[in-house]
């Protein structure tokens, strides 16, 4: 299937998901515009010069930064796609342990970061009457998960899918989708931090994720030509829910 050269943007674009949706889009024919903090520009151009296809580019975007992100977006103009990846090191405490500012911090990138994010980008889709808006949540929002002591990550994602849930009701008359892809646990470089004895309990115990999956989910959503939102996909599975 055609992509006919869709642009696609995706914060968080040098993280162990972002890096495998924009490896999978770039597959299918998309032009990437990747978002990126911490990592090297030598690290950012090896991995862009890897990417299937000519044109992608990166910027070095603070998306807790209002500024840097509406100056971003403007600059690209025309987005069809937009994929918030970008999230902050897991705190790994409880509701009883973790300070205000801690718990504050989980909410910059995650919540904060894409809200900004989906407000510059919509403002662009709303003119063209088109585009996609994917946000990344977590199955820990489940009320089965066995997720516990990382309550400023749980509070977060919430959050986000709340922005989500809010901007598919918002925006669906400018034929504009939003929706959220739920990955499992992944095991990944956001995990390393994790004991193995932890990993491997968690494992056994609840269902995990691969990055390809996440990726091969990415790319149904991005390539589907039908118009669908207000939903959460569960990674790895046919299950949908409503956001």
């Amino acid at each position: 299937m055609e992509s006919e050269s869709q642009t696609v943007i995706i914060s968080g674009g040098m993280g162990d998901v972002g890096k495998a949706i924009a490896t999978k889009l770039s597959a299918d024919g998309f032009k990437i515009y990747l978002l990126y903090n911490r990592t090297s520009k030598t690290e950012v151009d090896m991995f862009i010069a890897s990417l299937s296809g000519n044109g992608h580019t990166s910027y070095k975007v603070d998306v807790t930064n209002e500024k840097e992100v509406f100056d971003v977006v403007k600059k690209i103009n025309k987005i069809d796609i937009c994929i918030h990846c970008a999230v902050s090191p897991i705190i790994r405490k409880s509701a009883l342990n973790i300070t205000r500012a801690e718990f504050r911090q989980q909410f910059e990138v995650t919540a904060f970061g894409g809200l900004t994010l989906f407000q510059a980008v919509a403002a662009h889709m709303k003119i063209n009457r088109s585009g996609k808006i994917i946000g990344l949540t977590s199955e820990v929002l489940k009320k089965d998960s066995i997720a516990s002591g990382m309550t400023g990550y749980l509070c977060a994602k919430e959050a986000l899918q709340g922005i989500l849930r809010d901007l598919s009701k918002e925006l669906s008359n400018f034929n504009i989708s939003v929706n959220a892809i739920s990955p499992s646990f992944i095991p990944s470089s956001l995990n390393n931090d994790l004991p193995e004895a932890i990993i491997s309990f968690i494992t056994e115990r609840s269902q995990t994720n691969s990055l390809d999956e996440v990726a091969k989910l990415a790319s149904y959503l991005c390539l589907s030509k039908v118009f669908v939102t207000g939903i959460s996909y569960k990674v790895g599975s046919e299950e949908k829910t409503p956001l």
